[in-house]
């Protein structure tokens, strides 16, 4: 904003550091007359990281004291003198006879005029409550206590019963009890091993049940990962001698086995799961539950914190009307326990006195951790050549990596090391960035380790920490294509290996719990999903990467970026803990002593870090009075001010907010969907439009890992197979394509024809299924809340989704075109006219690229005035190269008719969107044309907002005729189909297949094919 104002000048920026080792240190100076004199200075061991911090308490400050907001109208009032050469839009006669012909029709229709504004929902009483059935206390509490009594006079039980009481947990049954009754809030951490998760919730159960209050004891214990909230479920059910289902349930998205009554019961579910509950029925949660137990409060992930918010303002409302409120018990391993005591503090005789808290010791046995330094000297000499063999096989990530590592023992005082002579050609490490560096990742080590392991020992499961799925796939590839060091890792008799993530089919993660047959190894290879809550059976080494992922997002630039970072020393002790649960245990630490000390005691709150749009209309959907930032002003931690607008903004963007931050009909709706809201947006357009399967389909895979595979070595035929999909010059068009190939092999052939089919194309099978769930969980939420009828969520032949009558225009692909922009708003792309190669802008950003892996990354000519709508903005590791992933073509029509606002500059025949975009209307009348179509895009807008109203207060049912809707839909067909026939076909060269570094900005073309840009998962 200061750059397009010319105020660079007032920023006076310094990094540095004061002696050789210790942090960066950012000071910032911004001096604006008659607006802001304000200094701020932040350190950290991360250059980018120092002034990412020193920058935002800057722009907090601005934002404080009024001078963001006159930046910000100073930077939007320069939109428009710095757009783009106007593009040329021909709008041939009968293109003005169609809209005009539809403006006619509605006029006669009689589309209410008082239709054209957003209007706000009245929330309470919109959605129905959840009934849940509860036994006569009696009864309950008589069958409870028998049942008790029972396990525990049953000699079959006699070895679960007495490995429960060994449990550290249960040395504290009395200490627990007194402390969850000392006032509602209460703290227990307890270190790994202690057997905090699945005895807490039962010791609480079974003192009611012993006092004969078993009946009003109904307990909820929250996991942040779906496959803990499952397994502990299971493992709490067999302790208590029952089936799953009886006493004790899970309840998580796509899965559910709930208790069958309430009145003693114990539900473990998500986090998420728990917030759905609170947002629609409050009471119903609060009335039914006596306590509330949110386990690994330290994730900090943004649901955790906002349960926090939600849950605190729901007990205070209850206190104050009198109502019975549940005890809730925070719980972790590790976390700040100063920090949470203070924020769920108790009222001590009309104080606030910080909530009490206990600390249970762990079982755990001893693990010895090893660092980079002793696990090389470890690593016996004749292992070099079968790791230099390993390192070229994985493109020397690993030489790098050590080279990187011995820079940064020096920096921080450490000489020389075992580090500088692990490869025999390493030469002085040059200086990298700070983002390069975290993403290193040695695959050729971390193997050489594990089979280090498996030729020394010959017991214990080895669980391996990297920071991905990627990676994942590429260990295990590694592992499999040959023997390393005499070992055959695909021998399934010898080795198990299995992967651990959240993709990862359900059946597919609960295997690693199963026995193994006698000489066999497990080795697992997980994310941060092993971090917690699950403890796989015999492990007893762990080797760890240091690394994961964390997803932050670009407020300005709109860019959310899935970045491989450093864990924290909380994460390191987790992951460490995980060796020593069933024996001594070794940790085998990838990283030197003095990255451990460097890292931070814990993680960024992802309510920091994170696009902030869902979390605020889950705010507004609870019908709270309040403002968002209000709400969110009182979490632990709470975002930037600058944060919570962006997002307040991009709500009333996509019209989920109006003007004065009430929620609309149509972000009541989307509300309630498990999708980005402007996703949900496009679905919703789907039911309108006719072509919901495409597009329910499009938008669920639009949350998941790419479709697509590129392995490294095959890159060339990947390319050719995506190419061979290629449909209407769209890489969301062609991954429609592919899943619906696959899932028509899957419907006629089975599942295991499909798999090879997946293999053989280079589709993902995992991102499939995943879409297919996740499509599914939506159309089902559509029924349920009216928007559909139930025959929608059946399969029809040719349609997975929605049936005949809604996908009447599915084939259709300009108008899938058109959903794609509105869905993907305002992430529009227009090519920079009268400039040199191939790039492109958006209203925030100059100079984009389109992405390499996408069908439309080609030459074009220079004056080809080419416009994209795209998922996300990507930035390259190392780089301040920003590239469009995932694009479709769209014509200047599409674009203003589903963009942004139109301004029409009635004497130059021009239409400009959102300030930036300028269509220059070509036509032989050109005022008669620029009227028309600003009108038919205002009937379009007041269709839907008409539409949207309705939809948000179903009588039942699907979607019913409208007549409005109907005149306008056909209209836009003809006019699509002639718009597109009229259009001229490029004839566009494909890009060679060297690059130009210069161009693209990376050090070497090499890098350029081997590197994925950092992926994005947001959709504005």
């Amino acid at each position: 904003m200061c750059q397009k104002q010319n105020l660079e000048r007032k920023i006076e920026e310094k990094l540095y550091r004061e002696e050789p080792g210790s942090p960066w240190k950012c000071s910032l100076h911004v001096q604006i007359p008659g607006m802001a004199d304000e200094k701020t200075t932040a350190f950290d061991r991360a250059s980018r990281k120092a002034r990412e911090a020193a920058w935002i308490a800057m722009v907090i400050k601005l934002d404080r004291n009024g001078a963001l907001a006159e930046l910000v109208r100073g930077a939007n009032a320069k939109k428009i003198s710095t757009s783009l050469p106007s593009i040329p839009m021909p709008i041939h006669p009968e293109e003005i006879n169609i809209m005009q012909q539809v403006l006619t029709e509605i006029d006669q229709a009689d589309l209410s005029g008082n239709q054209e504004e957003l209007t706000a929902l009245e929330v309470d009483g919109l959605f129905k409550s959840r009934k849940r059935s509860r036994r006569p206390a009696g009864q309950a509490n008589k069958e409870l206590l028998d049942r008790l009594q029972h396990i525990e006079n049953n000699p079959d039980m006699a070895d679960i019963l007495k490995g429960k009481s060994a449990l550290p947990m249960r040395q504290y049954d009395s200490q627990t009890l007194e402390l969850v009754s000392s006032g509602v809030y209460s703290i227990v951490t307890g270190a790994t091993g202690s057997g905090k998760t699945t005895q807490l919730p039962q010791i609480i159960l079974e003192d009611a049940i012993r006092k004969g209050k078993g009946a009003t004891c109904d307990i909820i214990c929250t996991q942040p990962r779906r496959i803990a909230a499952s397994s502990v479920a299971r493992r709490v059910a067999k302790e208590r001698g029952e089936s799953l289902g009886d006493s004790v349930g899970y309840q998580v998205r796509w899965d559910s086995k709930l208790p069958q009554h309430l009145g003693g019961s114990i539900t473990y579910c998500t986090t998420g799961i728990l917030l759905e509950q609170l947002k629609w029925n409050p009471d119903d949660v609060m009335d039914n539950t006596s306590h509330l137990v949110i386990d690994e409060i330290h994730v900090r992930d943004e649901l955790i914190d906002f349960l926090l918010i939600v849950l605190k303002k729901a007990i205070k409302a209850r206190q104050v009307a009198g109502k019975t409120v549940p005890k809730v018990i925070l719980m972790s391993a590790t976390m700040d326990t100063t920090l949470f005591s203070e924020y769920m503090s108790n009222e001590v005789d009309g104080k606030s006195t910080p909530c009490s808290s206990l600390h249970v010791p762990g079982r755990s046995y001893p693990v010895i951790e090893k660092h980079l330094d002793e696990i090389l000297d470890e690593i016996p000499e004749s292992y070099t050549e079968g790791l230099k063999d390993l390192m070229e096989r994985e493109k020397f990530s690993t030489k790098q990596f050590l080279e990187a590592e011995q820079s940064f023992q020096r920096q921080n005082g450490k000489p020389s090391s075992s580090l500088a002579s692990a490869d025999p050609e390493s030469t002085a490490a040059p200086q990298i960035s700070a983002e390069k560096e975290a993403s290193l990742v040695p695959l050729a080590l971390l193997v050489t380790t594990i089979a280090h392991i498996c030729k020394t020992s010959t017991k214990g499961a080895i669980l391996v920490f990297l920071p991905g799925l990627a990676e994942i796939s590429a260990t295990e590839d590694l592992m499999k294509e040959d023997l390393v060091f005499g070992l055959d890792f695909s021998n399934e008799k010898a080795f198990r290996i299995h992967s651990l993530h959240s993709t990862v089919q359900a059946d597919k993660q609960h295997e690693i719990f199963e026995p193994l047959p006698a000489g066999c190894r497990r080795i697992i290879l997980s994310t941060n999903i092993a971090e917690t809550s699950i403890t796989v059976p015999d492990v007893r080494y762990v080797v760890d990467l240091g690394k994961m992922r964390e997803k932050t997002y670009n407020h300005a630039q709109r860019i959310t970026s899935l970045e491989t970072v450093w864990q924290s020393q909380s994460n390191a002790r987790q992951r460490a803990g995980r060796a020593g649960r069933v024996s001594q245990g070794q940790y085998y630490a990838l990283y030197s002593h003095e990255r451990r000390e460097a890292m931070p005691a814990y993680g960024t709150p992802e309510l920091l870090r994170t696009e902030l749009q869902e979390t605020c209309l889950s705010i507004k959907a609870q019908g709270l009075e309040e403002s968002v930032s209000s709400f969110l002003s009182a979490a632990v931690e709470p975002p930037p001010a600058v944060a919570v607008q962006a997002a307040v903004d991009e709500l009333k963007e996509i019209e989920a907010f109006t003007n004065d931050e009430k929620l609309t009909p149509l972000g009541g709706i989307l509300a309630q969907l498990p999708i980005h809201p402007a996703l949900g947006k496009m679905v919703i357009l789907g039911i309108i439009f006719r072509c919901l399967d495409p597009i329910v389909t499009m938008a669920a895979m639009s949350t998941q890992y790419p479709f697509f595979l590129f392995p490294i070595d095959q890159k060339t035929e990947a390319r050719a197979s995506k190419k061979a999909l290629g449909v209407a010059d769209s890489d969301h068009l062609a991954e429609l394509q592919g899943y619906r190939e696959l899932r028509k092999k899957q419907r006629e052939d089975g599942k295991k024809e499909a798999n090879r089919l997946a293999v053989e194309r280079f589709f993902h099978y995992g991102v499939f299924d995943a879409t297919r769930r996740s499509a599914q969980q939506i159309i089902q939420l559509l029924a349920s809340i009216g928007l559909l009828d139930a025959d929608a969520t059946k399969e029809y032949s040719g349609y997975d989704f929605g049936g005949e009558a809604l996908n009447r225009n599915s084939d259709n692909m300009e108008l899938l075109k058109c959903l794609l922009t509105a869905g993907f708003y305002p992430n529009i792309g227009a090519r920079e006219l009268g400039k040199k190669g191939r790039r492109y802008r958006t209203g925030s950003e100059e100079g984009i690229l389109v992405h390499p892996k996408s069908i439309n990354d080609i030459k074009r000519k220079a004056d080809d005035a080419s416009m994209f709508c795209f998922t996300t903005l990507a930035r390259t590791p190392g780089s301040d190269d920003l590239f469009m992933r995932d694009t479709t073509v769209i014509s200047p029509l599409i674009a203003l008719l589903f963009g942004g606002r139109l301004e029409l500059n009635e004497a130059r025949s021009e239409i400009v969107m959102d300030g930036w975009l300028s269509v220059a209307v070509d036509s032989d009348k050109e005022q008669e044309a620029s009227a028309s179509l600003t009108k038919f895009r205002d009937v379009k807008d007041r269709m839907l907002n008409s539409v949207f109203k309705s939809l948000a207060n179903p009588s039942g049912g699907a979607l019913a005729n409208d007549p409005v809707r109907d005149i306008f839909v056909d209209g836009l067909l003809r006019l699509l189909e002639l718009n597109h026939k009229l259009r001229p076909v490029e004839e566009p060269v494909e890009r060679k297949k060297t690059v130009n570094p210069g161009v693209v900005g990376w050090d070497s073309a090499v890098e350029f094919y081997n590197s994925d840009p950092v992926e994005s998962f947001d959709s504005a």
